[in-house]
């Protein structure tokens, strides 16, 4: 016992700092964890409220009712001016998201891929994508181009294999 106590003596002051300094670094983790999950969250929300104020221009603007429309002919009626504006911005503001989801500033969003694929499969999307993807940045480029390969992959008819044919 009397050698605890010289310890304590000789120590204490030492240990109840180091144990001081631990506790701090502890809850400065916790609190730094908490605040980002925060950050993530009202980020996805300022997302979620611009995204969903560019997507209303849609049903607002008559202009811009062709844009989801899977069959026209791009060469009778070319893109208007309103709709490469339009389609120039969503591409935007997907590019910015991607680069905050990359980041860690956004949680991972699962359907990403399945959105990217299903709207530049569209003509007026695609047509504007050609001539905006040289303005982005490169590994955003060929996340799209991947998601676009994925997806006609999944469209076009599986070879039979050797065994089946």
């Amino acid at each position: 016992m009397k050698t605890f106590m010289q310890w304590m003596v000789i120590h204490g002051q030492d240990t109840l700092e180091t144990f001081g300094l631990i506790v701090s670094l502890s809850l400065a983790a916790v609190s730094f964890r908490a605040d980002a999950k925060e950050r993530k969250i009202s980020n996805l929300m300022a997302l979620a409220d611009s995204h969903r104020s560019l997507w209303m221009q849609v049903t607002e603007k008559p202009e811009l009712t062709r844009l989801l429309k899977k069959d026209l002919d791009l060469k009778t009626h070319p893109v208007s001016a309103a709709e490469q504006r339009f389609v120039h911005l969503l591409i935007t503001q997907l590019a910015v998201s991607y680069t905050a989801m990359k980041a860690g500033m956004l949680p991972e969003m699962t359907g990403l891929r399945k959105d990217v694929q299903s709207f530049f499969s569209l003509p007026i999307p695609n047509h504007v994508w050609i001539w905006s993807s040289e303005f982005q940045e490169p590994e955003f480029v060929m996340f799209v181009e991947e998601c676009l390969r994925e997806e006609s992959r999944a469209q076009s008819p599986q070879e039979p294999s050797p065994q089946e044919g």
